[in-house]
C-alpha cells in the first residue's frame, strides 16, 4: 500500500466552493477502498480551508461507506512553503499529487523529485517545455515516475464535444470533394 500526500485543498481536490467532490477525493475514496492507498496527507498554505475540506471528506464517506485515513498538514496560519515540510516528513512509500495554480507546479514537482518522492500533477506539467525538461531529467535520474494527471479526458462533456467534433468533421469531407 502507498501513502498519497495531496499539495492542494481546492476545485480539482474536493470541489471547494461547489456542490461535487473534485475529481482527486473520490480517487482518493476509490484507492482506498481497493487497498492501495493507506493514509492521505493534504497539504494546504492556509489551514482556514480545512473546515470545508473536512465536509467534503465527511460527506463522500457517508455516500461511499469508506473511511479515509487522512491528515491535514498546516493545523494553524498560512505557510506558503509548507508543501516543503510535509514532504520531508513523509515516507519513503509515498505519491505526491500536486493540484496547485499551474504557475506553481514546477518548483513543487522538483522539490518532491528531489525528497525521492514520485510525483503527480494536475495539468500541465509545467508552464514551459524547459521545466518539464528538467524534471523528466531528474525523474529519470532518481528512478522516480513523474506524469501528468489527464482528468478531463473522460469527463462527459469533453468526450461529447470530441463526438461532435467527429462527426462534424466526417461531415464536412463529404462536401469538400
Amino acid at each position: 500500500m502507498i501513502n498519497v500526500l495531496v499539495i492542494g485543498s481546492g476545485a480539482y481536490v474536493s470541489g471547494k466552493n461547489s456542490k461535487g467532490f473534485g475529481t482527486i477525493l473520490p480517487s482518493l475514496v476509490e484507492g482506498t477502498r481497493q487497498k492501495i492507498i493507506d493514509k492521505i496527507t493534504i497539504v494546504s498554505k492556509h489551514s482556514s480551508s480545512y473546515k470545508e475540506f473536512q465536509k467534503k471528506v465527511n460527506t463522500v464517506q457517508r455516500i461511499s461507506n469508506v473511511k479515509l485515513k487522512y491528515d491535514w498538514y498546516l493545523k494553524n496560519g498560512s505557510n506558503e512553503m509548507a508543501y516543503k515540510n510535509a514532504i520531508k516528513e513523509t515516507g519513503k512509500n509515498t505519491v505526491v499529487i500536486i493540484s496547485t495554480p499551474e504557475h506553481l507546479h514546477y518548483q513543487m514537482a522538483k522539490f518532491a523529485l528531489e525528497q525521492k518522492k514520485h510525483v503527480i500533477v494536475v495539468k500541465p506539467l509545467t508552464l514551459t517545455t524547459k521545466h518539464a525538461q528538467s524534471l523528466i531529467r531528474l525523474a529519470k535520474k532518481n528512478n522516480l515516475y513523474a506524469v501528468v494527471d489527464f482528468h478531463k479526458r473522460y469527463d462527459l462533456t469533453n468526450l461529447k464535444i470530441y463526438q461532435n467534433t467527429k462527426f462534424l468533421k466526417n461531415y464536412l469531407m463529404k462536401f469538400s470533394n
